[in-house]
């Protein structure tokens, strides 16, 4: 039996092949894609080559077509036990648990484990264990395709029947924003605490992450949030699912102009936190300027190419007293919290999708990313134009 998969080639070549589907194993899933998100990731490396011809994808929702007989106790399910018929989403990162990274900072963190496994993405079959070689003919790892097989250590989520797709799809992209969150607390009375009711977040990207860190700041109470951004239709639906207190827009404001309303709202400070969600160095130069003394600045934008700038440890470090965090290492700690919020605080975020296609159309809704309306797109592997 095969099924259809968006195979991608390098440098904007996809294809749409048939694949053939793999025996399940007593440890092994395999689940009808319902629903791929297109992550900001996934932009970015199409422009790369990979070794070998891949199915990229890596945000899936799906629904268990057949379950090995000892899949529940070799997956981390939460809400399970699953069977046939039952719809799911997945953390992206399989760790082994046993390399020396994996034993110091925990089983399942991203970007952590010496010898990982991911969907959707080539860098995982580095790895060990019971994972595809490929040798020239992609396998059914990534989200981009009609059905998915899962292995033994993923960390899934069983979907509840009034959650749909398009919000269950979220789990990952909601998650970066938790995690991102998560770096700027600290503990109650710290003095470089910078997340509370009385404090300022810049969040500086009007997309996808940017707004789902400013949407997840309300929801924790954070005082005032304000939100650079450059699309107009982005910006408002930014405000509409965080309800920001401040707008401010690069395009047609000068970094003085923003300077200066953001310090009307600051008393002459700046802010509090600033969470830096576009992958370009001068927003992180920007970050830096609009961040006040003992603030803290995480950045989660810069996480796929080099972004030189300049940077001064005095100015920009020592004499603000600032922390400054860098984001790739995720959890399914965090991925857990984010699904708790979509069951719970997650009715409207599929407003996120401005674009849908189905595999043939993957290529086209790319490229269509720099479109002005443009903020998140989705696949539907079925078929269909949804969102």
């Amino acid at each position: 039996m095969n099924t259809n998969a968006s195979v991608f080639y390098g440098e904007n070549q996809f294809s749409l092949c048939e694949i053939p589907i793999p025996q399940v194993k007593e440890d092994g899933i395999l689940i009808q894609v319902n629903a791929a998100g297109i992550c900001g990731s996934d932009l970015h490396i199409r422009t790369e080559k990979p070794p070998f011809p891949v199915v990229l994808g890596h945000e899936v929702t799906g629904t268990v077509t057949a379950i090995g007989s000892k899949a529940n106790e070799a997956m981390y399910i939460s809400g399970g036990p699953l069977k046939e018929g039952d719809r799911l989403s997945l953390y992206p990162t399989v760790t082994c648990g046993r390399c020396r990274s994996c034993l110091e900072f925990g089983n399942g963190a991203y970007s952590v484990c010496d010898k990982p496994f991911g969907y959707g993405d080539w860098f995982p079959y580095q790895g060990s264990g019971d994972y595809p070689r490929l040798e020239g003919v992609p396998a059914i790892t990534g989200g981009f395709a009609q059905y998915m097989y899962l292995y033994p250590g993923t960390y899934l989520w069983k979907v509840p029947e009034d959650m749909p797709d398009e919000r269950a799809v979220i789990l990952d992209p909601l998650a970066v924003a938790v995690r991102t969150v998560e770096l700027a607390q600290r503990c109650p009375g710290v003095l470089e605490n910078c997340l509370d009711e009385t404090k300022t977040a810049l969040v500086i990207g009007d997309g996808a992450i940017g707004t789902l860190v400013a949407f997840y700041l309300r929801l924790l109470g954070v005082g005032q949030i304000v939100v650079v951004g450059g699309r107009e239709e982005r910006m408002k639906t930014c405000k509409e699912l965080s309800h920001a207190d401040l707008l401010l827009n690069y395009r047609t404001q000068s970094i003085e102009e923003r300077c200066e309303l953001l310090y009307e709202r600051t008393h002459g400070m700046g802010a509090d936190v600033v969470f830096q969600c576009v992958g370009t160095g001068q927003a992180f130069r920007e970050g830096l300027q609009l961040l006040r003394r003992l603030g803290t600045l995480v950045e989660c934008g810069n996480a796929m190419k080099p972004s030189p700038v300049t940077f001064d440890p005095f100015e920009d470090l020592c004499a603000k007293h600032a922390t400054l965090v860098g984001m790739t290492v995720n959890t399914p700690h965090a991925f857990h919290k984010a699904f708790t919020l979509l069951k719970d605080r997650g009715k409207g975020l599929e407003r996120l999708f401005t674009h849908s296609c189905g595999l043939d159309g993957l290529a086209e809704t790319m490229d269509r990313s720099s479109d002005s309306s443009y903020m998140k797109g989705i696949v539907y592997p079925g078929g269909g134009m949804r969102a």
